[in-house]
């Protein structure tokens, strides 16, 4: 029975029967990894979320924003080792892995010029901590149309406003700080929306009225959802191997508890699980999707 309290849109394009099926093999992966201890990026649970549903999309492209110490790169080869790879980071002094396959940036996934890419067959990926509802505005903007969330947390949790966030209502920040509050109407809110997907591809400037990122604040509201309803075929929470003690956000998870000893990989991560999402956008008339 699905939980009532995860948002769903459409239907993706694989069962929970297919992800069960498919977590042997990622073990046999996941033993080859480069390297094992990976802090502060993913764990077993997104990385086989990662991997299955990259698999399973074999994209022509894939645009990671996010690196970090590059396993996550390197399970993208694996998962579809013929997709063109663009891999962006800011600080590439913390990578370990370093793809042969790769093509590196050190600017934002804002300030790349995407117009020579065929992005009809293309997947974004993000791990880069930046507010996802202004970065499915961007993608909607440059022509993308398949993306994945690798951070996705529910009200209350977090370091960025999540697509989840935007789906409960909840805002992200200070939400009672007033002055800020009253830089939010809603008239004034929707305008700026409207302006960063617009106005961001043509000002590389940090220091613009439109600002670039937005992490700080964002007033608690319900229109963000219903612009995410209307404009998403699809918006799909993967599924926990096993459910982390206390959290009744999630999905139902994959396997019961009986099965801990047998997948102990992700009985030990099964904290490091926040609702990592994959999310299709609904492309203009006469466009083709994966």
């Amino acid at each position: 029975m699905p939980n009532p309290s995860v948002p769903s849109i459409g239907v993706p394009p694989w069962t929970a029967q297919e992800i069960a099926a498919s977590i042997e093999e990622f073990l046999t992966v996941y033993e080859k990894r480069p390297f094992e201890n990976n802090r502060e990026g993913m764990g077993a649970p997104h990385l086989f979320a990662t991997w299955f549903m990259v698999r399973h999309l074999k994209p022509e492209i894939i645009v990671e924003s996010g690196v970090w110490k590059g396993m996550g790169t390197w399970f993208l080869e694996r998962a579809s080792p013929e997709s063109k790879l663009i891999s962006i980071d800011p600080n590439p002094a913390k990578r370990i892995y370093t793809s042969p396959k790769a093509t590196y940036y050190s600017i934002d996934f804002s300030e790349i010029d995407w117009s020579p890419f065929d992005l009809s067959r293309a997947l974004v990926f993000f791990d880069d901590h930046q507010n996802a509802y202004s970065r499915l505005i961007l993608c909607c903007w440059f022509g993308f149309s398949h993306v994945i969330f690798e951070d996705n947390n529910p009200g209350g949790r977090g370091d960025f406003y999540t697509l989840r966030h935007a789906f409960e209502g909840v805002g992200f920040g200070s939400h009672l700080a007033e002055d800020k509050a009253r830089e939010y109407t809603s008239f004034k809110r929707r305008l700026i929306r409207f302006l960063k997907g617009r106005l961001l591809r043509f000002n590389q400037s940090q220091d613009t009225v439109i600002p670039q990122y937005s992490r700080d604040f964002v007033a608690p509201n319900s229109f963000d959802a219903r612009f995410l309803r209307r404009n998403l075929r699809t918006y799909y929470e993967f599924p926990p191997v096993f459910a982390s003690p206390g959290d009744t956000r999630t999905s139902p998870p994959l396997f019961s508890d009986d099965e801990r000893e047998r997948y102990p990989a992700f009985d030990a991560e099964r904290d490091r699980y926040n609702q990592i999402c994959y999310v299709e956008l609904l492309p203009p008339p006469g466009e083709s999707s994966l």
